[in-house]
Formats: structure tokens, C-alpha cells, sequence
């Protein structure tokens, strides 16, 4: 196994351990860099972090912890699309909080073999509000695409401009 792959793997139990420490149970992981997510968001869960989205709020300031630094992001929802058939990306879901932060908290550990966000190109299928792939811009990706249906652009591109 090269160093950076058992760096990888340190670092991935690591976190599983204190993830099984607060759920108290143990859990298996068939495939870290595909469950790390899911597991990460249980753990968060679990940290009074799961009620930071106020769904009928046009507007939200959010705080993504991570690393060394603190983003904050105003961001703009349409409350009145939240209830109609298939539209769900007028409003901030918590887990693009918990996916912003995760992304964040990776970014700190790019010197290890982990995840290098400053040399990442995103494309973001479905952004809704846009908050994971704008946490992304401001965390230093190296570029950024949004997309969603049309009738969620308008949101999704005053939420580009408040954060450029």
C-alpha cells in the first residue's frame, strides 16, 4: 500500500472510530470513500446541527465550519416552490449544510493525500440554492458549475451574484 493510500486509510478510521464512539454501536463500512458522507452526516446529526434551514425564510445566513476557517454564505430561497409537485430546490436542504461542511473540513486535509479542493472542477447536478458548489468556489475549487431546471435559476443565479 503506497503512503498516501495508508494516510488515506488512517485518517478515513479515524473518523469511523469517533463516528462508533458517539453512535455507540458498531457499524460496518463496506466502502469508506463511499459511505464516508452518509456516516459523516449521522455523526453531525447527532450535534444540534440538524435544524440550521428554516424552509419558509427568504433569506438564510449560513455557517460552514471547517479547517482552519469560517464560511459564511447569505443565501436566498423561494419558499412558495417548497410544496409543488417535484420542486424541491427552491429552499436549503440540512444536508447541503452537512455536505458543504464535509467538503470544508476535507479541504484542511489536502496535504495528506486527502481531498484537494483547490484543484477540484465541480459540476453540481440539481443545486437547488447552490450551496455546496458556492461552499466549493469560496473553499477554492478550480471551477464551478451550477445546474438545475429552469424555473429554479433565478434563485439559484441572485445566490451566484451575493456570493461572488
Amino acid at each position: 500500500m503506497s503512503k498516501t493510500k495508508a494516510t488515506r486509510a488512517s485518517g478515513q478510521n479515524k473518523i469511523y472510530e469517533q463516528i462508533k464512539a458517539q453512535m455507540g454501536e458498531y457499524v460496518r463500512v463496506e466502502n469508506a470513500e463511499e459511505e464516508i458522507c452518509e456516516l459523516y452526516s449521522v455523526y453531525y446529526c447527532n450535534k444540534d446541527r440538524v435544524d440550521r434551514v428554516n424552509s419558509k425564510k427568504t433569506e438564510l445566513d449560513i455557517e460552514i465550519k471547517g479547517g482552519t476557517r469560517t464560511l459564511t454564505l447569505t443565501i436566498i430561497q423561494n419558499p412558495n416552490t417548497n410544496g409543488e409537485l417535484g420542486q424541491t430546490g427552491g429552499v436549503l436542504w440540512n444536508s447541503s449544510v452537512i455536505m458543504s461542511e464535509y467538503f470544508a473540513q476535507r479541504s484542511a486535509w489536502a496535504g495528506d493525500g486527502r481531498l484537494d479542493v483547490g484543484q477540484a472542477n465541480v459540476v453540481e447536478l440539481g443545486s437547488g440554492c447552490g450551496l455546496v458548489g458556492l461552499a466549493l468556489h469560496q473553499l477554492g475549487a478550480r471551477r464551478v458549475a451550477l445546474t438545475d431546471q429552469q424555473r429554479m435559476l433565478r434563485v439559484l443565479n441572485k445566490n451566484i451574484e451575493a456570493c461572488r
